[in-house]
């Protein structure tokens, strides 16, 4: 027999890897599925490969076209990850834990059609810390179903959701629960942030938690998002709000929702933002969808529907509130907790400008407006004129932090340019660039800028407003910002 020598012993295992490697390849468009070279995807089929192949959902993804998936029928389970036993309570399947960067792309014309199943979404169930989904637009999502429904995932158990959005709608029946136009529930860690949803949520009779963006968020953080869909909902329905339906141990931070929130008749713990919260903390929040309830109806609010040792600070609301039971043009009932430097504007059918019942806690350095309310009466809060409410010195006398002012803190927190234009607005809702007043980005702003320019920290007329990169030097960067602003909120 001859001898082997070891070149061929090196192109025999060579050629054995490259064959071992392929299949995994083959199966997308390129990558191995780690960090550095993550499996990629470009068109629907691959994107149901993803979807036929749990051993890779612990692996890393990323897109590198957009993907339209109108050529596919109705789906009956979430496309990655599903339930494999809707009959059953739980998740039973696999779930994803890995990495899918969708890298600035879309998918598209994602339909999901089962009735009397759960965890739908393109994920039906994100699990782990190491679990991320980033940087994905969903259009035209249309999912429907029971029970933990949701546009991009039915739920996300202590992973991570960020930079991603959804259009399109969410749809369940008669005792649905844990329906969100983002995401089903948000459980245990789960992390949602610099996200937004369009999706108009529906839900049938005694239906529970639905929201926006988020169904519930469950000791859990919903964090620099925001939600404009509709939410709609029959009788005997709870907890449903136009960015979270419900949250308990949880946190909501720099968010705002501007869709209407209704229900049918004995529904309760509806709001603008979120419907019930358990032992929530909320800042910097704002709503301004109507909400809307029928006969029979109780704890409805601008901003929250029930506050349950909570806390609420730093947060307006000014959708008006219609209903039958003891309403609140912020929240409908405080149980415990605190609410503080908060306001609300919006009609009130019946019940208290701020507060619509109190059974304990704090109200502190808080307003609603007697003239557009309809009321001079609330379970807390002060009332004020529009004139007054529409006055810095109301709030600022009150200890509110504006910018321009140092007494109150330096957080900056509020806002408001001149008296008798407008209502106190969070800072963070200004343009980058909008020095002058809440008009925009314009020629006024760039003589500010301009009077700044090349101008460092310490030195005279350096205008800390004008550094947008915060990096203490007013120069080429800072115009950048400025620029990407310009003529904006005209």
């Amino acid at each position: 027999m001859g001898k082997i020598n070891t070149s061929t012993i090196v192109v025999f295992i060579s050629t054995v890897l490259y064959l071992f490697a392929l299949p995994a390849q083959a199966k997308y468009n390129g990558g191995i599925g780690d960090p550095c070279d993550p499996y990629q995807i470009n068109d629907p089929c691959q994107l149901n490969t993803v979807g036929a192949n749990p051993d890779d959902w612990g692996k890393h993804f990323i897109l590198t076209a957009d993907v339209n998936m109108s050529g596919y029928s109705s789906y009956t389970t979430a496309l990655i990850a599903p339930d494999t036993n809707s009959s059953s309570g739980g998740f039973q399947g696999t779930a994803f834990t890995g990495n899918f960067d969708g890298a600035g792309f879309v998918i598209s014309n994602l339909t999901i059609n089962a009735a009397h199943n759960d965890y739908l979404g393109l994920f039906g169930k994100i699990e782990g810390s190491n679990a991320e989904v980033e940087n994905l637009g969903l259009e035209n999502v249309n999912v429907s179903g029971d029970y933990y429904l949701g546009g991009l995932c039915g739920e996300n158990y202590n992973g991570i959701v960020s930079n991603c959005y959804s259009t399109g709608s969410v749809t369940g029946g008669n005792w649905s629960y844990y329906l969100g136009g983002l995401c089903g529930f948000n459980f245990r860690g789960g992390s949602i942030s610099n996200c937004y949803s369009t999706v108009s949520v529906t839900s049938g009779d005694r239906s529970r938690k639905l929201g926006g963006l988020c169904g519930k968020n469950h000791e859990s953080s919903i964090s620099n998002c925001y939600s404009t869909g509709s939410i709609t909902s029959g009788a005997y329905s709870e907890s449903f709000g136009g960015l979270c339906g419900s949250g308990y141990g949880s946190s909501i931070s720099n968010c705002y929702s501007t869709g209407s929130v209704s229900g049918g008749d004995s529904s309760k713990y509806l709001s603008g933002l979120c419907g019930e919260n358990w032992r929530d903390t909320i800042t910097n929040c704002y709503s301004t969808g109507p909400v809307i309830s029928g006969d029979y109806s109780e704890h409805l609010g601008g901003l929250c529907g029930y506050n349950c040792e909570s806390s609420i600070s730093n947060c307006y609301s000014t959708g008006s509130v219609t209903g039958w039971g003891p309403l609140g043009g912020l929240c409908g009932c405080c149980d415990g907790g605190s609410i503080n430097n908060c306001y609300s504007t919006g009609s009130v059918t019946s019940g208290g400008g701020l507060c619509g019942s109190w059974y304990g806690g704090s109200i502190n350095n808080s307003f609603w407006d007697m003239d557009t309310s309809g009321t001079s009466t609330s379970h807390g809060g002060t009332g004020k004129t529009t004139a007054e409410m529409q006055t810095q010195s109301t709030f600022t006398d009150a200890s509110w932090d504006f910018m321009g002012e140092r007494v109150n803190g330096t957080d900056d927190i509020w806002r408001m340019c001149v008296d008798g234009i407008d209502y106190p607005k969070l800072s963070r809702q200004f343009l980058a660039g909008d020095f002058v007043c809440s008009d925009g980005v314009d020629l006024s702003d760039f003589a500010v800028l301009a009077d700044t320019w090349g101008l460092s920290s310490g030195q005279t007329g350096y205008n800390d407003l004008c550094d947008l990169m915060d990096d203490d030097v007013i120069d080429l960067a800072d115009l950048a910002v400025f620029a990407e602003n310009w003529l904006a909120g005209k």
